[in-house]
This record gives structure tokens, C-alpha cells and sequence, in this order.
């Protein structure tokens, strides 16, 4: 019966002497372990399939010491020398007076073979984590350091065993830290990955430096996030590059706006013709009427010097006090002209660019339309179509600039084909407005139209234009974080189309006005 027990049992099965370890018995399971017959291993002695003999001296030094051996671990060889892992129990027996041992093995070959491979991916992995440049650490859910990698030393001169069991937060920024805290509560909360993250931690030394990290949830076997496990990469560098390419940019920036301001003044240059005719008329008005007063008080001194009183109600008296009066409402509004045509060009020349404000668009363009009315002459009409609340949070003389280089190319458009139109239509859209600038004049060659925006470039002669009166419309309203767009046909005319929001992001720095 225990023959047949043994002989079909799923394990290796055998018994020995404990003197000196012959084999008595064994199934076919002990056979198949070792790679012969079973009745071949029958006499034949246990030690030959030890790896190490010290290993029968200790099994049999456990089982004096403690009856009995259990689950022990024992490396073995097969009759072909190949190594074989089993776990042992043996129980002695005692038969007819002599010890005998009844041994059972489970084969553990393959176990111990995935335990060597995961213990040698263990291996390969933490070599990877500590040598790695980035900081790798994972947080309990109370964010306190549970692991940080040894090149803490070197990136923070931090010992790593020293961080364990600490806050993170003592290490963060405390401007940085709302932001490090909504990035471990997402991803917590949501059990993914999160977007990467930002923030400073502290040095040993006092600096900080900058990290970008990213957080992944850790869970237990259950599926419950247990912690967080992230990798912080060493961004100093970049930032620092970026700090320079934003000084290298504001000193293109500083470049481009003296740029703007010759283009202004080259505007300023063209205008001023005009306005010297505007001047001209009133201040002839002035000096006309200034001697016509100064005749008409002469006699009037005369006549009030020979006259009686009664003279006052005199017709003649009358005719020269209606002169004076005339006179003088003459040189009123000659002067209240050029007091109009002054304070247009000082308010231009003013453009307070960096000063962000409320603007009335509709007003703006009223006054751009009478800022550039010498360059319409007699040969350009003007429409107007002005809506209801096109209002904005702008600078208002970049916007004039803009409307002044938009109604003079468009002017020189007509006037290029003999009369036209020029049609300024403003409007509310929601949250934008909307300004069109539209004429029926020359148009643009097709070719054309995707380089009018690109400095330096013009269809005019040179004497003409200097190529950057579009250029700068296009970063006037860039820097409005608005569109703009345009529409031509040769022939037929040009419509630019200009979106701005209502609300813009307010500048720091005021350029204070020449004008004072």
C-alpha cells in the first residue's frame, strides 16, 4: 500500500540510510529529477547529487538538532551535472533498528530561475535609478519622503538617507509649492499620470534650482493609491537660457520700437506739409484780421477824440464796432484752428505705447481721419460707418499709428487710378471690435499679398515708402494680441480687416511723451 501511495504521488519520493546515505527507495518522480531510472538510483548514495557535501552534513546536523528538516532549500545535481533547486522535508524513520530518513523534494528549478531574473532586474533598475541625472524619490500620502535616489548628494548636497521620513515641503520653493501641491492632489485623485510640473527646490548650500517633474500614482494590491512615485529633472540650465533669450529678445524688442519710432517720425515728416498749408490759412486769417483791428481802433480812437459822445450812435461807429466784432470772432477760431491741428500732432507724437488704457475707437478714428486729411485732398471721399460701443482696453496712439498708415496707403491706392472711395467702418463683435479699412483702389498683386506684412517690403518707389508702414500695423496689432487680415483684387481695391479683444494684458513700463 505505501509502495503504491509513493508510487503515484505528484513529488519525489525516496528513502535512505542515515549512516551513510544509500538510496533504498525512490519513485519515479525522484528519477525523473535527476535524470536516471529509479531502480538505478537505488543503491546508489545521496551525496552523489549534492552540489556542496557540506550541505548533507548540515541537512543532517538540523534534523539531530531538531527531529525533522522542513522546507529547506537545497541545491542538488543531476546525473549529468546539471544543477537542480528543490525544497526538502525529511522525516527519519526508524526500521528493524536502523535510521532510516524518508525524504520529499519539490522541485523549485524554475522559482529560483524567476527569482534570479527578477533580482537581477531588481539590480539593473536600481542601477538605473542611482545613476541616473534625474532625482527619482517617491512620498507617502502625507507627502513624506519614502525612497530618494543617492544622486540627492549630488544634485541637492543632500545625504538621501537623511530626507526619508522628511516633508517634501521643507525642500520646495514656498512660492512653487500651491502649484506642486494641486499636481500631487490630481494625480492622486485621479490615478494617472499628470502633466509635468515646475518648481524650485532648496540646495544645502542656500540656492535653489529648478526642477521639472512628473508624478505617477503608486497603488497596493488592492488598487488603492498608496503614494506617489515621481522624477524630478534638473532644469536650472534651461532656465537660465530661457532668462537669456528673454533679455536677447527684450533688446529686439527695444530695436524694433526705435524702428516704429522713425517710421513715426518719417510719418510725422509727411504730414507736416499739410499741416503747414492747415497752418497757413488761419494763421493769414490772424494776421489780416489783426490789422484790420488795428485800423478800425485807430479810427475809432480818432472819432471818439473829435466826436461828442453822441457820435457812438453813429452809422460809421456802428460799421467799426461790427468790424472789431468780426474781427475778433475771426481771430478766435483762426486760432482755435491751430490750438486743433497742434494738439492732433502732439496727441500723435504722444503715443504713450507702453500706457494701457481705455479707448474709444470711434473717437480715435475721428481724429486719425483729421490728422490725414491733407493726404485725401479732393481726388479720396470718405465714408464713415461707426457702430455703437467699439470700445477697448488699448493704446491709443498705437492705434492711431496704425489707422494713420492704413488711411494713407489707402489714399495713395485711389489716388494711383485717379478718384475713389475709402470706407472706415468700425463695429462691437462680443468680446472683440472690428475695424475695416476698405478702398477701391489699384489693389494688390496676388503674388504680393503674402509678403505686404514682411519689413522692408513696398511696392512704391523708394522715395515713396520705406516698406515698414504694414510691418507695423501688423505688430501694432500683434501686440493687441489681435488679427489682421486683407482682401484684393487688382483693379478693384484692398480691404484690411483688423480684430482686437476688448481686454489686453497691461505693459509695466510708461514711455513718458517729448512733448511733456
Amino acid at each position: 500500500m505505501l509502495r503504491a501511495l509513493a508510487e503515484v504521488s505528484p513529488i519525489p519520493l525516496l528513502i535512505s540510510r542515515q549512516s551513510d546515505g544509500e538510496i533504498l527507495y525512490c519513485n519515479e518522480k525522484t528519477g525523473a529529477l535527476v535524470g536516471l531510472p529509479a531502480r538505478e538510483l537505488v543503491g546508489r548514495r545521496t551525496l552523489d547529487f549534492y552540489d556542496a557535501a557540506v550541505e548533507r552534513a548540515a541537512i543532517f546536523e538540523e534534523l539531530r538538532e531538531s527531529g525533522r528538516v522542513r522546507d529547506r532549500e537545497l541545491l542538488l545535481k543531476t546525473a549529468s551535472g546539471e544543477p537542480v533547486w528543490v525544497v526538502c522535508n525529511i522525516e527519519p524513520w526508524h526500521l528493524g533498528g536502523e535510521q532510516l530518513a524518508l525524504v520529499a523534494l519539490t522541485d523549485v528549478t524554475r522559482r529560483k530561475e524567476v527569482e534570479r531574473r527578477l533580482q537581477e532586474s531588481e539590480a539593473r533598475f536600481r542601477g538605473f535609478v542611482e545613476n541616473a541625472s534625474e532625482l527619482v524619490f517617491a512620498l507617502d500620502l502625507r507627502a513624506l519622503f519614502t525612497y530618494v535616489s543617492p544622486n540627492a548628494t549630488r544634485l541637492l548636497g543632500r545625504e538621501p538617507q537623511l530626507l526619508l521620513g522628511q516633508s517634501c515641503d521643507a525642500l520646495v520653493h514656498a512660492d512653487d509649492l500651491p502649484q506642486l501641491w494641486r499636481c500631487a492632489e490630481q494625480t492622486q485623485l485621479s490615478g494617472v499620470v499628470q502633466p509635468s510640473c515646475e518648481f524650485r527646490l532648496q540646495h544645502q548650500d542656500g540656492s535653489t534650482r529648478w526642477f521639472c517633474s512628473t508624478l505617477a500614482p503608486s497603488r497596493n494590491e488592492q488598487g488603492q493609491v498608496v503614494g506617489l512615485t515621481g522624477t524630478a529633472h534638473d532644469i536650472t540650465q534651461e532656465k537660465q537660457a530661457i532668462l537669456e533669450l528673454q533679455a536677447a529678445n527684450q533688446h529686439l524688442r527695444d530695436a524694433q520700437m526705435q524702428l516704429l519710432e522713425r517710421e513715426k517720425m518719417a510719418s510725422l515728416g509727411m504730414l507736416l506739409a499739410g499741416i503747414a498749408h492747415e497752418v497757413r490759412t488761419p494763421l493769414g486769417a490772424v494776421g489780416s484780421t489783426q490789422q484790420t483791428l488795428a485800423q478800425a481802433l485807430e479810427k475809432l480812437t480818432l472819432e471818439l477824440r473829435e466826436a461828442h459822445p453822441e457820435v457812438i450812435s453813429d452809422a460809421s461807429v456802428s460799421r467799426l464796432l461790427k468790424v472789431l466784432g468780426d474781427s475778433a470772432r475771426v481771430v478766435g477760431a483762426g486760432s482755435t484752428r491751430v490750438s486743433e491741428i497742434v494738439q492732433r500732432l502732439r496727441r500723435f507724437a504722444c503715443s504713450e505705447e507702453s500706457k494701457l488704457c481705455a479707448v474709444d475707437v470711434n473717437a480715435i478714428a475721428e481724429e486719425t481721419l483729421a490728422l490725414v486729411q491733407h493726404e485725401l485732398r479732393h481726388e479720396v471721399a470718405i465714408c464713415k460707418k461707426f457702430g455703437p460701443g467699439v470700445s477697448l482696453m488699448g493704446y491709443p496712439g498705437r492705434i492711431n499709428q496704425m489707422l494713420v498708415n492704413l488711411l494713407v496707403n489707402a489714399a495713395h491706392a485711389v489716388r494711383a487710378r485717379g478718384r475713389g472711395t475709402i470706407t472706415l467702418e468700425t463695429r462691437a463683435l462680443g468680446d472683440e471690435i472690428e475695424i475695416e479699412v476698405k478702398d477701391d483702389g489699384i489693389g494688390v498683386a496676388p503674388e504680393h499679398l503674402n509678403q505686404i506684412f514682411i519689413c522692408g517690403f513696398t511696392t512704391k518707389r523708394h522715395e515713396e515708402g520705406s516698406g515698414l508702414g504694414l510691418a507695423i500695423c501688423k505688430t501694432i496689432v500683434n501686440e493687441h494680441h489681435g488679427s489682421i487680415q486683407v482682401c484684393s483684387q487688382v483693379g478693384q481695391g484692398t480691404t484690411f480687416t483688423i480684430r482686437l479683444p476688448r481686454c489686453q494684458p497691461e505693459r509695466l513700463t510708461v514711455k513718458p511723451c517729448p512733448f511733456g
